[in-house]
């Protein structure tokens, strides 16, 4: 993460939540070491540093573990740290939210599919095939290079579709129809794959916006996003929530913990996305609410 402002942890520190962004390895601020210790490391090194933060958090006493006690949400490869931290720590996080994730390694559809060969310290091919296929902005993007069954399979063990069976958190997925750095299909395969887990106490939900892109930045649509993730999170958490006394308690635990503390010691886990989100305006919902899949 970076220290520009974030209206939605403000959000959410408001609505009385401890919240943990923390800067894994591969993310900016450590040097050029630090970045590249990453690349063949995704869905382990960076699964644990974020980990290595909520136990941090508990042990400080600023957090707490319990059911309702951990959530964590992403997007990006944030939603893909967010998938796999549900499911290799199941019994630690109750409930996630995650937008426009990184899910399996089959689908590469990408505006950069070199971030697919680069991540898993894969030398990204010179030369691909010329044809191309239209994008619904228009025009032509290239075929992505194709993987060697090799390849394939060493990358796929790094991917949360490959641990989807263990996950038993409550999960709600934001998902754009017209995004063109993570093909939607990433998110509607892991939608699918937790439903047919066939876990019906598992509460799991989808929201769609056809018209927009990896950033979901529509003003409705971030309306409709901060208020589900609100109200996702709540449903779950073990105390009920309001604006008012949410933020007259926390000033409260704030002053008495001189500076730090949750009255819940609920931990957020935000994983950062370091996939660079599209600056690109996007099209806010006619339908206020699109379709929800439960």
């Amino acid at each position: 993460m970076t220290t520009a402002f974030w209206p939605y942890l403000v959000f959410l520190a408001l609505e009385g939540y401890t919240v943990s962004l923390p800067n894994y390895t591969g993310s900016v601020g450590f040097g050029e070491n630090s970045n590249r210790a990453l690349l063949g490391n995704c869905g382990t090194l960076d699964v644990q540093d974020c980990f290595a933060t909520v136990k941090h958090l508990i042990e400080l006493g600023i957090s707490a573990k319990g059911k309702g006690k951990q959530f964590s949400m992403g997007g990006s490869h944030g939603g893909f740290l967010t998938a796999h931290l549900i499911a290799q720590f199941p019994d630690v996080f109750t409930a996630a939210i995650i937008q426009n994730p990184v899910i399996t390694t089959d689908a590469i559809s990408s505006d950069i599919p070199d971030w697919y060969f680069n991540e898993w310290n894969i030398n990204f091919p010179i030369h691909s095939s010329p044809e191309g296929f239209p994008t619904v902005s228009g025009g032509d993007r290239p075929l992505p290079p194709r993987k060697t069954p090799a390849e394939s399979q060493r990358i796929f063990g790094s991917a949360p579709m490959a641990y989807v069976d263990a996950v038993r958190a409550h999960v709600l997925l934001h998902l754009g129809g017209a995004d063109l750095r993570v093909t939607p299909t990433h998110g509607l395969e892991y939608y699918h794959a937790l439903k047919g887990n066939g876990r019906p106490e598992q509460g799991i939900e989808m929201h769609w916006f056809a018209k927009e892109d990896h950033s979901l930045d529509g003003v409705e649509t971030n309306r409709i996003v901060w208020e589900t993730s609100r109200d996702w999170f709540n449903k779950y958490h073990n105390q009920g929530n309001s604006w008012g006394a949410a933020i007259q308690r926390r000033l409260s635990a704030v002053a008495e913990a001189g500076g730090g503390g949750s009255q819940y010691g609920v931990g957020f886990t935000l994983p950062s996305p370091s996939l660079n989100a599209s600056t690109e305006s996007s099209s806010t919902l006619q339908d206020t609410r699109a379709p929800i899949f439960v």
